[in-house]
């Protein structure tokens, strides 16, 4: 089975890699989720896991994973609307108390999807994240902005 890549840095306000070229660009400003990050993978043949920084086997999976892995083995047929190598990215959750923060629901699908990445580093436009969301039965993230922002914006 494929090994996932992990999730591309992303860096915070003010970091040193971003100076200030990120004021000239479009800005997605999204909703913070809490849960357990995680990645599928599609294969071509079948889903491949990952956790933050280690792979993640269906036979093996901690318990807080299985209800997500479960829902994307019972929608592998639905991979052929992607190509082998395209990466789904979300927040697991297991149950309506995952972390600290208590949600009033479980997501649909146990995951709340924020990206999704083709091969070559190609990611998705927030409004693909949510066709595909809609496709695999799970819940898309929040977008509150897309477009450029100032720096007042930033600090309200």
């Amino acid at each position: 089975m494929d090994s996932v890549s992990s999730y591309p840095s992303i860096f915070a306000l003010g970091h040193r890699a971003l100076g200030d070229s990120f004021m000239d660009r479009d800005l997605i400003v999204q909703e913070k989720v809490d849960a357990s990050q995680f990645s599928a993978l599609w294969t071509g043949e079948g889903w491949a896991y990952r956790s933050k920084g280690v792979q993640v086997y269906k036979e093996s999976a901690p318990d807080l994973f299985r209800p997500t892995i479960a829902h994307f083995e019972s929608m592998a047929v639905l991979g052929s609307v992607c190509q082998p190598g395209t990466i789904f990215r979300g927040e697991a959750f297991k149950s309506k108390h995952h972390n600290t923060l208590n949600y009033s629901r479980v997501p649909a699908g146990h995951l709340v999807l924020f990206d999704v990445e083709m091969p070559g580093q190609n990611f998705a436009s927030p409004e693909q994240v949510v066709q595909y969301a809609m496709i695999f039965g799970f819940e898309p993230i929040r977008t509150f902005h897309i477009g450029k922002i100032s720096v007042e914006q930033i600090q309200e």
